[in-house]
């Protein structure tokens, strides 16, 4: 008897050593699903699973195959590593996505009572000579987040589309906790 549950510990053992592993190749999947939209299984499982985002903010199905259930898991904090570079700025969402890595969503930043469309683009706040509309934000956020939004360079149509990144600066181990 004792030898069955020796065995049974060590194969438990041996497949929680499995689970790392098998986030790391999810959320590879999940950046290939994200940043290779024209591959053809990609666009399978995109079709498939009717997402239509670049990178929506769940994927979570009802009727869906083990798989994608299992990529839905590892969504949020797979989700919570990426940034966007701003390229163009037609694509990236200014309060919804990570453009700004050291502050995450501007949505977090809002001063309370703001009122602001989640479907805004960052190249919404861009004047037509190329700079940011800094008299729009100073209503939206404290000083220090607007000196980071104006540290960073505006999108310029010059840039073509934006590009996903990836923040590697924490254990997969976590999933993404800080």
């Amino acid at each position: 008897m004792g030898l069955l549950l020796s065995r049974s510990n060590e194969r438990r053992s041996w497949f929680k050593e499995l689970v790392p592993n098998n986030t790391s190749y999810l959320m590879k999947l999940a950046y290939q699903i994200v940043t290779k939209p024209i591959e053809l299984w990609v666009r399978v499982l995109r079709g498939k699973y009717k997402m239509v985002e670049a990178c929506p903010h769940s994927i979570s199905r009802n009727a869906c195959s083990y798989a994608w259930r299992s990529l839905a898991k590892v969504w949020e904090p797979f989700r919570q590593r990426l940034y966007w570079s701003l390229g163009n700025g037609k694509s990236v969402s200014f309060i919804k996505d990570v453009w700004i890595p050291r502050l995450g969503p501007l949505f977090d930043h809002l001063l309370p009572n703001t009122e602001v469309s989640i479907h805004m683009k960052v190249a919404d706040f861009v004047d037509a000579n190329g700079g940011w509309k800094l008299s729009e934000l100073n209503n939206m956020f404290c000083t220090e987040v607007k000196e980071y939004i104006a540290a960073c360079h505006p999108p310029n149509d010059a840039f073509g589309e934006y590009v996903c990144l990836w923040q590697a600066t924490v254990s997969l181990a976590g999933h993404g906790q800080r």
